[in-house]
């Protein structure tokens, strides 16, 4: 935000200054409205260009860090004769690229929350011996350092971020593959 601000003021100058050598040249006297009127695009051009180097290119300069988010617990989704139990399941067209895992984030108040996230490389399931009956989905986001200094000169930090992993920790043997040709 402040690179706005400085631009603008920046910009101010700039245009002022190249006004009054203009008209020292000239060797004439400047009208106020005239001052105005072409400190206003100096002001308007500061603006703008402090808004893209804030916007466009100090968002780069700030350090990132990474932040593990959850977990979550996730709820066991048994089959209609109670016989498996999975965690997370697998659904839509591999050839496609559109295949997601879908899952059911358990809440402190008991009920449940639909997920479902891109089935892609970030993505790990571990199954773990100690876990019984209780799986965990956790996420790894690599966030900016909102506290860096150059954070202050940039615009629209707060929301940026980028996932580095996701991992889903399940019970052993709950990971089957069930293929069907049809």
């Amino acid at each position: 935000m402040y690179t706005v601000i400085l631009g603008a003021l920046l910009g101010l100058l700039i245009w002022e200054v190249s006004l009054v050598r203009a008209c020292k040249k000239a060797e004439r006297r400047v009208p106020v409205g005239e001052i105005l009127y072409e400190g206003s695009w100096g002001l308007m051009i500061g603006v703008f260009v402090g808004f893209l180097l804030a916007y466009m290119v100090i968002p780069f300069l700030v350090p990132t860090h990474s932040e593990v988010r959850g977990p979550a617990t996730l709820a066991a989704m048994r089959s209609s004769d109670g016989a498996g139990s999975a965690f997370v399941w697998a659904r839509g067209d591999a050839s496609l690229g559109e295949t997601e895992y879908h899952f059911f984030v358990r809440n402190a108040d008991g009920s449940f929350t639909p997920g479902h996230i891109a089935a892609d490389s970030r993505v790990r399931i571990i199954e773990q011996k100690d876990l019984v009956n209780v799986g965990y989905w956790t996420s790894v986001v690599e966030v900016s350092d909102l506290h860096s200094p150059w954070a202050n000169w940039s615009i629209g930090l707060s929301h940026v971020s980028s996932m580095v992993r996701q991992e889903f920790r399940v019970p052993v043997g709950t990971v089957v593959q069930n293929f069907s040709v049809k």
